[in-house]
This record gives structure tokens, sequence and C-alpha cells, in this order.
């Protein structure tokens, strides 16, 4: 079975993204390091409607490449550790 489209991810999720979204999102050469606030982590309460399927988009997407990807918030302890390991840093 072959990972989804970003763009079929896109349209399942009524996304459609700006230029500079769409550049960053299909970047592939070399590192890139984005940060987003949104005010909250509680998805349920962002500012824009549009904010939501932006978030789960990333979240199935990244998923399916088996890359790590979460929401994390000034209270979410070791963020730059990967997702379920408390002693071994993300980058060495």
């Amino acid at each position: 079975m072959n990972p989804p489209t970003i763009q079929g991810l896109w349209a399942e999720a009524g996304f459609t993204p700006k230029d500079n979204q769409r550049d960053a999102i299909l970047h592939t050469e070399g590192p890139l390091f984005l940060t987003a606030g949104k005010g909250t982590a509680e998805l349920d309460k962002l500012q824009h409607s549009q904010e939501e399927p932006k978030v789960r988009c990333a979240e199935q997407y990244f998923m399916a490449l088996g890359i790590d990807y979460r929401i994390v918030d000034p209270n979410t302890e070791k963020w730059w550790f990967p997702s379920g390991v408390a002693d071994e840093p993300l980058l060495s």
C-alpha cells in the first residue's frame, strides 16, 4: 500500500495551502524547521476554523511517513526528544 499523497490529504481535509505554505510543505532539499504559533494546543479552541484541518492533515501525513510529529506547548517537557523516549535526544 502506498502512503497517501499530500494533495489527497489536503483534499480530504478541505485545505488549500497558500503559495508559501505549499512551498514549505513540499520542501525536500535539506533540513527545514517550521514553527507555528496557534495560540493553544487544544484544537477545539483554535482561533480560525481552518486551522484544525491543517493540523490533522499534517498529523496523518507525517505519521504515514514515519516522522515524529506532534503538537507541543509551553508545558511540553523535553519536546525535542522523540515521542515516547525520555532519555535520548532527537539529534545527537
